[in-house]
């Protein structure tokens, strides 16, 4: 009895394992056949045939629109700098069309480099040819009192209409004129001034608030360092200034002549 008991329980044991074994193995993908196979690439060459009509269809709708136009890029105009020069002392004809204002400081060793050897040659050019008027204005270093003071010694003499005349002693003589007061003297004399009304109208300062005014005003459209050339048209009476070029130094006289052509 006991043995038929234990063989009942082999087998049973044996009928169990079998079952489980049976319940872990993956159902099998069926293969494909030939039929199937043609079906996905019929499926494919369907596709493609779309594709390729919606490609031309495209290429149709492309062909019958009017062909684009590339567009330039719209270049905003330069900036006008108005400047009203109505009585400031100038080289040059009234009837020139073209203007600069040179921004110049007396004690600017680059300033005295360009009157001495870049100034003389714009001037033959442009100058006296009658094609551009020349004005000069002093944007003085703010540190600097004795620059401040030749400005000022420049602009009292040129109530004398004798300004252009001490402005060419100034840079070729670069001895501060508060430190050698002599100089004043010298160059005072030679213009046929006395030193002593010309020191009388420093000192008033009556000149000096228009020379800080203009300085301030440069400062506000760009000019910051010296020398500087605002170019421009002149109004029909020849008393504004539409500055559209700012040029900061000028190393070569060509760097200049060049800016200048584009205004002729």
């Amino acid at each position: 009895m006991l043995l038929r008991v234990c063989r009942f329980l082999l087998v049973g044991w044996v009928l169990g394992f079998v079952a489980l074994s049976k319940d872990e193995v993956p159902p099998t993908t069926p293969e494909p056949t030939l039929k199937s196979l043609q079906a996905e690439v019929e499926e494919l060459k369907e596709g493609q045939r779309q594709l390729i009509e919606q490609v031309e269809a495209l290429q149709k709708e492309l062909a019958g629109r009017p062909p684009i136009v590339p567009v330039e890029p719209v270049v905003p105009p330069p900036p006008v700098i108005t400047q009203r020069i109505l009585g400031e002392p100038f080289r040059g004809s009234e009837s020139a069309r073209v203007a600069i204002i040179e921004y110049s400081d007396f004690n600017c060793s680059y300033c005295a480099k360009y009157a001495t050897n870049i100034f003389p040659l714009l001037e033959k050019e442009f100058i006296q040819t009658g094609k551009i008027r020349y004005l000069f204005r002093d944007f003085p270093d703010a540190q600097d009192p004795d620059s401040l003071v030749k400005s000022q010694v420049a602009r009292c003499v040129a109530e004398q209409g004798k300004f252009w005349e001490m402005h060419d002693r100034f840079f070729r003589e670069s001895l501060p004129v508060l430190d050698h007061p002599e100089v004043l003297v010298d160059h005072a004399r030679a213009l046929g001034f006395d030193a002593v009304q010309v020191n009388l109208c420093v000192k008033s300062g009556h000149n000096r608030s228009a020379i800080e005014q203009l300085a301030k005003a440069a400062k506000r459209f760009g000019v910051h360092g010296t020398p500087s050339f605002l170019i421009g048209r002149l109004s029909d009476d020849g008393n504004v200034l539409y500055g559209t070029r700012l040029m900061t130094g000028a190393e070569t006289y060509e760097s200049l002549q060049t800016v200048l052509k584009e205004f002729f």
